[in-house]
């Protein structure tokens, strides 16, 4: 996580969550940074794949629905993950389901011009901002979603959203 969204985390979360959220962040392991480090919370979990610094439970993000009770969580949080898990879509669908009605979820992802950690020798996937849109933030209420550039010019694309789903459109057409 580059200091750039670190940044982004300290502003995001006290403009859109309560004061001491119940936060998971899912692929937690600290490489260069970390939302633990940013943010007052009333309980912080952090779980990844393997272990390392800012990882409280070894687990698999396909499976934080066998761990954790549905509605949980005030932010689920996700940087720099996604692109590293071959079935992405069911670690967002897990995501969704823990976060409660009105929490947030914010994720992180590499840019299409971002270089892979050495730290995870598989990276499958980059994402744009359509994406945040169509996939991860389906039927959700869209807070923010841009791109952060750090210093070498390297692109995150970041986005926040809440839990809460956007009411359809009823007037008649």
């Amino acid at each position: 996580m580059t200091p750039e969204v670190l940044e982004w985390y300290k502003d995001i979360i006290p403009r859109y969550s309560k004061e001491k959220p119940r936060i998971l962040d899912v692929g937690s392991m600290d490489i260069n940074g970390s939302l633990k480090d940013v943010t007052s919370y009333s309980e912080y979990i952090g779980i990844d794949i393997k272990e390392g610094k800012n990882v409280d439970v070894i687990l698999n993000a396909h499976d934080i629905t066998k761990r954790f009770n549905k509605e949980s969580f005030d932010i689920v949080a996700c940087s720099s993950m996604l692109n590293n898990d071959s079935e992405f879509w069911v670690s967002i669908e897990n995501m969704r389901k823990v976060l409660r009605k009105y929490g947030l979820l914010l994720i992180a992802v590499p840019g299409i011009n971002f270089r892979n950690s050495e730290n995870y020798p598989t990276d499958y996937y980059r994402f744009t901002i359509d994406v945040f849109k169509d996939l991860f933030f389906k039927g959700m209420e869209v807070l923010d979603i841009q791109n952060i550039y750090d210093s070498g010019n390297l692109c995150t694309i970041v986005g926040a959203a809440t839990g809460r789903i956007k009411k359809k459109d009823t007037r008649p057409t």
